[in-house]
């Protein structure tokens, strides 16, 4: 990428613009899909039933899973791509919220699995191990903010 050094176009065009601001997103979405996939074989190889009747057929399979939620998984990263992109143009940063919301509620099936899980084999959910999980994103989120407005300021 060329960078410009007159001072119309520095002035109106920050040059450490990313192509892709919703990148993270899209991958931390993308490990959820798979993450619930992978929690629901393991949750079936236990025994446990699977309480989505849809899906209760293929739940022990992960290239079946795949298969049937791979369409649906395109569409909806297209169309929140879509949504992000244009809550950006009305507001600057305003994409990201609908990842987040996104990306929220797509970790709710991992985490009920996971929760199902540890109370199958006997591993007890403490609270320290919620709120440590919660730090470390909350950790996480404000490190990439604070990079995030060091380049900005440059």
């Amino acid at each position: 990428m060329t960078e410009y050094h007159t001072a119309e176009r520095t002035a109106t065009t920050p040059l450490h613009v990313s192509t892709t601001p919703h990148l993270a997103y899209l991958l931390v979405l993308l490990a959820l899909l798979a993450a619930d996939i992978a929690t629901t074989v393991w949750f079936t190889s236990l025994g446990l039933p699977e309480l989505n009747p849809h899906l209760a057929p293929i739940a022990g399979s992960v290239a079946a899973q795949v298969a049937y939620k791979c369409p649906f998984a395109l569409l909806l990263v297209g169309c929140v791509a879509l949504l992000a992109a244009a809550c950006d143009r009305l507001r600057s940063g305003a994409g990201k919220y609908p990842w987040l919301a996104v990306v929220g509620i797509y970790a709710i099936p991992v985490a009920w699995n996971l929760a199902t899980i540890a109370q199958h084999t006997g591993f007890q959910v403490t609270p320290g191990i919620i709120y440590a999980v919660v730090a470390i994103v909350f950790v996480w989120q404000t490190v990439i903010a604070r990079v995030r407005y060091r380049r900005e300021i440059r």
